[in-house]
């Protein structure tokens, strides 16, 4: 919460702000905190967490009736039987190749155009496992001296922008089978081009070097390397 009212005076007027987030995030404070600030939120919940309807019982979420493979909406329901906060709107989405249903809490109606909004959010997914664990490593560096840090996130930012560029050559060029099954698009945009950039190291394919989205195609070079201008 201490995080978010800092990054609220850095937002200007106007804007629509919605905060997404998984379920660490699913506490009542926090909804609160968005409330008063006029954002809207978006934010998992566990399947113990109690709510219930108009003046019904208090019942934990797991006891909604959900088939695999199928996506229920519910509005102006009331959480947890401590604060009694609402009304919010509720969405479950069991997804086939999950084993449990997920659940979802918002301020705006729980409809369709809901769950396309909140799919937003594995965006970010993608773009936490490329700087980490998937990619730089960057906890590992263990910096504390911010100034230090903000120059390795500009290295860090022009590398990941080039190797998302390297990416769409691929994918324009046609040469993305070279690192994926043509029937399943399991990788990263990032990770694609850093796992190309590193089979072309051995096997020295041409390796374009640019920024833009999209890219000639070009003929390689005595030793694989072709620049972009």
């Amino acid at each position: 919460m201490e995080l978010l009212n800092r990054v609220a005076d850095w937002i200007p007027e106007g804007p629509r702000v919605t905060l997404f987030g998984d379920a660490e995030f699913r506490a009542v404070e926090v909804q609160r905190l968005c409330q008063r600030r006029h954002w809207h939120w978006q934010l998992g919940l566990k399947s113990d967490l109690l709510f219930r309807e108009g003046e019904g019982e208090w019942q934990p979420l797991k006891t909604w009736m959900l088939s695999p493979g199928e996506r229920q909406y519910r509005q102006n329901i009331h959480l947890t039987a401590e604060h009694d906060f609402g009304p919010v709107n509720l969405m479950a989405d069991w997804q086939t190749d999950k084993d449990a249903p997920r659940y979802r809490v918002m301020d705006h109606t729980a409809n369709r155009q809901a769950w396309r909004r909140g799919r937003k959010r594995q965006w970010a997914e993608n773009f936490f496992c490329d700087w980490k664990s998937h990619g730089f490593d960057l906890e590992d560096t263990d910096l504390d001296d911010y100034h230090r840090l903000d120059g390795l996130l500009l290295g860090m930012s022009l590398a990941d922008l080039w190797l998302i560029h390297l990416d769409q050559w691929l994918t324009d060029t046609g040469r993305r089978p070279l690192l994926e099954t043509k029937h399943k698009h399991d990788y990263s945009l990032f990770r694609l081009g850093r796992d190309y950039l590193r089979r072309a190291q051995v096997m020295e394919w041409e390796v374009p070097i640019g920024f833009t989205v999209t890219h000639p195609r070009s003929h390689p070079t005595k030793h694989g390397l072709q620049e972009a201008h």
